[in-house]
């Protein structure tokens, strides 16, 4: 989890751009809203089955990386973005964790970025957003060279929706600005805004981000937004409600608490975090399964629902643990149809006796591996 402060301010070319926009709909109710997923809260998951596997990153000379911010594969690449202020990158390894590139710099100038925030990638290119710099580059998906750049309004996250429109997380918080009151615009590839979607519950200077909130499965774009359960398949001219998350015995702070603990642009975090509402949430979905990481009152919980049977479940992030019988950082993308989270060395040798328990694939990876080295990828599902 990411805890930014947003600029209030964004390019006038894009103010002068907008168009009419059209809310995705205002309904926040978790009845009737898409497929009801519920993650039911369980104690005892030992008998739940998890298909695991892990592949361990080479560590070539320079090419540290210290977070797992986002991650996504094509057919023979696995992609990992670090948001890091001083270390963030772009890095390439092939299927097996071999060690590919490095995909552009840190600095100012052409090709360079400061603060790599997300990325997407369509069948000929890669589109990194640099948070730092508020501008999008463009490098080749083939050759990884870097072809061409341009400056963007306030947005953490984007997706191509098809050959001529994205659709972009809206950081504005500006309440003059007539498109702050929504979550995501979609635009043309000069950045003219056609629609807005999703009213956001409240419009804030400071934000919890949870990953990024819009993705590709498939053929469809999806998305979600901070404090409404329900994830939406976008596309150009619509968007239409996929799944409502049902988190058990847990829901998302209503509207207007949220309105009274951000007012006057007041950081709202420590309330909310000790309110025991959901704080914030992270969704991820594959071929088979969903998953949702979430935060109750500093409590951190995962959820797995399979498709194939309709059952979902919920544990908190330490019991889970002790199930797979090792710890690890937080989910962070897909592979395939697993979900995938980050083991690094030093947490995993954190307890000698620990390392014993360890699964067998898993050990010996370990067993072999320094402190310094690259973090090992953790890809699980709900067995069958």
């Amino acid at each position: 989890m990411r805890v930014i402060k947003l600029s209030a301010l964004g390019f006038v070319f894009f103010v002068l751009s907008l168009v009419t926009l059209i809310s995705c709909g205002e309904n926040r109710n978790v009845e009737n809203v898409g497929k009801i997923v519920k993650f039911t809260l369980q104690k005892d998951i030992d008998s739940l089955p998890i298909d695991a596997k892990y592949i361990p990153l080479e560590t070539p000379e320079g090419c540290l990386i210290g977070s797992v911010d986002q991650l996504a594969m094509t057919d023979d690449a696995i992609f990992i973005l670090e948001s890091d202020q001083e270390h963030g990158g772009m890095y390439v390894f092939d299927k097996d964790g071999r060690f590919v590139t490095r995909i552009g710099n840190r600095g100012r100038g052409p090709g360079e970025y400061i603060l790599p925030m997300s990325f997407t990638i369509n069948s000929e290119l890669i589109g990194i957003l640099d948070g730092g710099m508020n501008k999008l580059l463009y490098y080749d998906i083939h050759t990884f060279e870097f072809v061409r750049q341009r400056p963007i309004f306030n947005s953490t996250y984007f997706e191509w929706l098809d050959d001529k429109t994205m659709v972009w997380g809206n950081d504005e918080s500006n309440p003059e600005i007539p498109y702050s009151e929504f979550s995501y615009v979609v635009t043309d590839t000069s950045l003219d805004v056609n629609v807005g979607y999703l009213d956001k519950v409240i419009r804030s200077g400071y934000s919890i981000m949870t990953g990024k909130p819009v993705y590709r499965f498939k053929d469809e774009v999806r998305m979600y937004a901070s404090f409404i359960p329900t994830v939406y398949r976008g596309t150009a001219e619509n968007c239409t409600p996929v799944y409502t998350i049902d988190f058990d015995r847990f829901e998302l702070p209503p509207a207007k608490y949220m309105e009274k603990i951000s007012r006057n642009n007041q950081c709202y975090f420590d309330e909310l975090e000790n309110s025991g509402y959901v704080s914030s949430y992270g969704f991820f979905e594959t071929t088979g399964a969903l998953c949702v990481r979430y935060m109750v009152k500093h409590e951190k919980y995962i959820g797995l629902y399979s498709k194939a049977n309709g059952q979902g479940f919920a544990c908190k992030k330490d019991d889970f643990e002790r199930k797979i019988s090792h710890k690890y950082s937080y989910i962070s993308g897909v592979i395939g149809d697993y979900f995938v989270a980050p083991l690094f060395i030093p947490l995993l040798r954190e307890n000698p006796d620990d390392v014993k328990l360890l699964p067998p694939d898993l050990k010996r990876i370990v067993d072999v591996s320094s402190d310094g080295d690259n973090p090992i990828l953790f890809l699980f599902k709900p067995g069958v």
